[in-house]
């Protein structure tokens, strides 16, 4: 009977003592749960911090298209004011030239003019009275 008390005795140990190193597994794997929750918030409030400044960068880049198609629209109004401002130097150019040949026009016919009066002025002078 002594040996099947000493039997059940180190059963009883060996009982208690794997049910203690379950309490410690289930101990350390409670921590280790804990530690994934930490991790996981972590990771949570980091995403939640990325969500953030994906939609500041969003934001900024429609600003910065809004601004794009600003300058590109004043961009188009400096052409055709470039466009125009051509058009009417090639305008004033054209008038300029056509009221210089009408100058040189009036110049020749001035001098053809001052040609004959001098003739007919030669022409009076045999005449003397």
């Amino acid at each position: 009977m002594k040996k099947y008390v000493k039997l059940i005795e180190v059963a009883t140990e060996k009982g208690v003592e794997s049910i203690n190193i379950g309490s410690k597994k289930a101990e350390d794997g409670l921590s280790a749960s804990a530690n994934s929750l930490q991790v996981f918030n972590h990771i949570k409030s980091a995403v939640g911090g990325v969500s953030e400044q994906i939609e500041s960068v969003s934001s900024a880049i429609e600003e910065i298209q809004a601004m794009t198609k600003d300058v590109a629209a004043g961009a188009n109004a400096i052409k055709e004011i470039a466009v125009t401002s051509a058009e009417r130097a090639n305008d004033t150019s054209a008038a300029t030239e056509e009221q210089h040949a009408a100058t040189e026009q009036i110049s020749e016919g001035a001098q053809s003019l001052a040609t004959l009066a001098e003739s007919l002025k030669m022409e009076v002078n045999h005449f003397k009275i």
